[in-house]
């Protein structure tokens, strides 16, 4: 669609002159094919239009979205998705920091359905919404086929539309979202920049906060500790660097700023569910 840009590395591609990339995906089961779990700073949300997806979360979760369903993943949350027949899905690829910009409605949690633990993330669980999912999704669809310049200010609002029920849905947690958001965004910089460890003094500082209050916010927006969140960043990056190099595994974790071998396998089998010399040959 050309008023979204293509998808790169971590961030799609994204920025605040286009939040949205929308894409209609068909595919089918493929025996003895192993897939590689995706992972990135932005948001998904899918919706299966057709068929049924079977979503793994490594490490988390895993369930069969069928068709009216839908799924979220979180920033540099490992996931994969396997087609269980013929199958299409509408996915859209949001910008975090642009979410929920449609004021004046800001009180609504919109990150709350991304950032909630897999566990608490909303379903759509009647034949009632999932006739209205499918509905405003094919809708979507559509208006993402037009080119001229003012539907992709109709599609960010129809995905907004459509993402509401599932905001409005109980959490388990409290996610308040973009009320503390742009307080703490300095600190996503700071992340999204290092390959090292980045302590929560320094992160509060750049963001002007006494450490109490700054962890009191990321949790707030974000669902999780800032460490939890730093975490996940660079083991997606060592991840990364798994796939794409030959460097011994030692070396790629002390790039990320592991410098203890069994720390660093320890927390990549707890994130992905698999060794790191086995997600380097087996994904």
């Amino acid at each position: 669609m050309k008023a979204f840009p293509p998808a790169t590395h971590y961030d799609h591609g994204l920025r605040w002159e286009h939040p949205l990339r929308v894409q209609v995906m068909h595919s089918r089961p493929q025996a003895g094919v192993s897939r590689r779990p995706d992972m990135h700073f932005a948001l998904h949300m899918g919706v299966v239009l057709e068929g049924g997806m079977a979503l793994t979360y490594p490490g988390r979760a895993s369930f069969i979205a069928e068709e009216g369903q839908v799924w979220f993943t979180a920033c540099w949350e490992p996931h994969v998705g396997v087609p269980t027949a013929e199958t299409t899905i509408l996915l859209f690829t949001v910008l975090l920091d642009a979410l929920g910009k449609v004021a004046p409605f800001a009180d609504v949690p919109w990150e709350a359905p991304f950032l909630c633990p897999c566990s608490a993330r909303p379903q759509a669980a009647t034949s009632k919404l999932r006739r209205e999912t499918l509905c405003r999704s094919q809708a979507i669809e559509r208006l993402a086929m037009r080119e001229e310049e003012d539907a992709a200010i109709a599609t960010w609002l129809r995905f907004h539309e459509l993402l509401l029920p599932f905001a409005r849905m109980p959490h388990g947690v409290n996610v308040k979202g973009s009320s503390g958001l742009s307080r703490v965004r300095p600190a996503l910089d700071l992340v999204r920049k290092a390959h090292q460890v980045v302590t929560v003094d320094a992160a509060a500082q750049r963001c002007g906060l006494g450490r109490r209050r700054f962890c009191q916010l990321f949790r707030e927006s974000f669902g999780v500790s800032f460490g939890r969140f730093a975490l996940r960043a660079r083991l997606a990056g060592a991840a990364t660097d798994l796939r794409s190099s030959d460097e011994p595994v030692k070396q790629v974790a002390a790039t990320w700023g592991f410098y203890d071998p069994s720390h660093f396998h320890r927390s990549f089998v707890a994130h992905f569910g698999a060794k790191p010399s086995d997600f380097r040959h087996d994904y």
